[in-house]
């Protein structure tokens, strides 16, 4: 019995002196296996290593880690974003308790740490602090930037053949929010955001007289989902019906809209 006793009594003052000496989770921290190459970023909870041809996030506490395909050399600034809630930038809808964003000169990624590690989004830099879209044919992606942050990003569908979407930087001129109303045959679903594109700038014919108006290129809804990600319209940028009427109410007549291959 007092061999029990002794035994006990040993294992209590071992476990006391560990949390004396450092914190209980750190004696786990030390098992990890460290990430090899350079540290480019370093906080409390985070940590930022590059090696050859990518970069990768490590949840210091979880141990979680995600590797985004971008040099190490590449990365201009590492900021933390902490408790953002679904209301704040970047990216409205999405809540954020602990994130890093990595900026490089082509690339913005946007990570969240807490509660799992997950690549959020990777997203062209705004070029400026007002509002912006930028629409990238070659991704079919439209990301909209509220004051120089993203504040959201949906799939798109753009041209069947390059030349019938225009490129270039364009603006909003009008917003018609059931363009299906005066005509049952439209395709062009529950919302409607046309583009004044100049008729130099018209890929499909230089003197039609619409495009400068917004009345013949725009941003709209679809009743072809299945068309969504792929090079299908000809000419429109089409959303999903559901993702235009957010997008909708919050992009304002006089945006700018710039289209990219």
């Amino acid at each position: 019995m007092k061999r029990k006793f002794y035994v006990f009594a040993g294992l209590v003052i071992l476990l006391f002196v560990a949390f004396q000496v450092k914190p209980w989770h750190y004696l786990f921290e030390i098992s990890r296996k460290p990430l090899s190459g350079e540290i480019i970023y370093r906080d409390q909870r985070h940590v930022v290593v590059g090696n050859s041809g990518s970069v990768t996030v490590r949840n210091q506490r979880t141990g979680a880690k995600v590797r985004l395909g971008v040099n190490a050399g590449e990365i201009r600034s590492v900021d933390r974003i902490l408790n953002n809630s679904e209301q704040e930038l970047p990216l409205f809808g999405v809540a954020i308790a602990d994130g890093l964003k990595l900026v490089t000169a082509q690339e913005i990624h946007l990570v969240r740490t807490e509660p799992t590690v997950r690549l959020l989004a990777t997203y062209p830099p705004p070029r400026g602090n007002e509002d912006r879209i930028i629409i990238s044919k070659g991704r079919n992606r439209l990301y909209f930037y509220r004051s120089g942050e993203l504040a959201a990003s949906y799939p798109v569908a753009t041209g069947k053949r390059p030349e019938y979407t225009p490129e270039g930087t364009f603006t909003i001129a009008n917003k018609i929010p059931d363009p299906g109303r005066s005509d049952p045959d439209s395709r062009l679903g529950v919302r409607w955001m046309g583009l004044a594109v100049p008729c130099e700038k018209d890929p499909r014919r230089k003197a039609d007289s619409r495009a400068p108006c917004g009345n013949k290129y725009g941003i709209h809804g679809t009743d072809k989902p299945d068309s969504i990600g792929s090079h299908a319209s000809g000419g429109c940028i089409r959303l999903r019906n559901e993702d235009i009427v957010v997008l909708y109410d919050l992009v304002s007549i006089g945006t700018t809209v710039e289209i990219t291959e």
